[in-house]
């Protein structure tokens, strides 16, 4: 990674699932089973990629002077795997400086720090894996502490609404709030009229009773989108 980041980088970072959320039940229903997902890995990250795109435009209004960056925009390699997208995006969120990134990387190759049978397992323990993703972390923090290194982070992070259901999103949060990057969350209004050609249209699980992340509230339909700081 050699980017270099503006002095004062205004950059709006969106949190969200691309390999799971919401778009994994529409692909992933009874009596397919977990082992079944693998397969349908590139459909839920194109769905996912694009409720990312409806809402970076719906949000626009939000964030107009703010350069507004998606997750699949970034470190796109076919040859990559779980391991190399986590540390590029920690990386670029962070804004740490490119001399922290080799001699990170060099301490990593020189320590058994990660288990990547674990790490880059899709079909592990969800848990487990995130296990994984936070010695990551912690090792990263350490490191970047004790050398005293200046990172340029990013103004904020938006949350999409099934952002919780993803391991990713959760290793992006916590990494923000160790650099101290503010963190919102998005909402949607049923009432709008946009909600049901725009957003349910192309995300029905928002719509399901049964869904566990109530991102969808009852306003008064005059604006689509609410962002609340979490």
């Amino acid at each position: 990674m050699h980017k270099k980041f503006p002095k004062h980088r205004k950059e709006i970072y969106f949190s969200g699932p691309l390999t799971s959320g919401g778009a994994k039940t529409i692909y992933l229903k009874p009596p397919k089973s977990e082992l079944d997902s693998v397969d349908y890995i590139p459909l839920v990250i194109k769905h996912n990629a694009l409720f990312f795109e409806i809402v970076a435009l719906e949000t626009h209004e939000f964030f107009s002077d703010h350069l507004i960056t998606l997750p699949h925009h970034l470190g796109n390699r076919k040859d990559w795997h779980e391991f190399d997208y986590l540390r590029f995006w920690m990386y670029y969120i962070s804004g740490v400086t490119i001399t922290l990134v080799e001699q990170f990387e060099t301490y990593l190759q020189t320590k058994e720090i990660i288990d990547l049978s674990i790490f880059n397992n899709y079909l592990a323990p969800r848990e487990r894996r995130f296990e994984e993703y936070k010695k990551l972390l912690d090792v990263f923090m350490q490191y970047f502490s004790k050398n005293e290194y200046k990172s340029n982070p990013l103004s904020f992070m938006v949350n999409m609404p099934d952002s919780e259901q993803s391991l990713g999103s959760r290793f992006e949060n916590e990494l923000a709030k160790a650099f101290s990057i503010k963190r919102e969350k998005i909402y949607f209004d049923r009432k709008h009229p946009h909600f049901a050609s725009h957003i349910a249209k192309v995300s029905p699980w928002l719509e399901t009773l049964t869904y566990t992340n109530p991102a969808v509230i009852s306003g008064n339909g005059t604006q689509l989108i609410h962002i609340k700081m979490i």
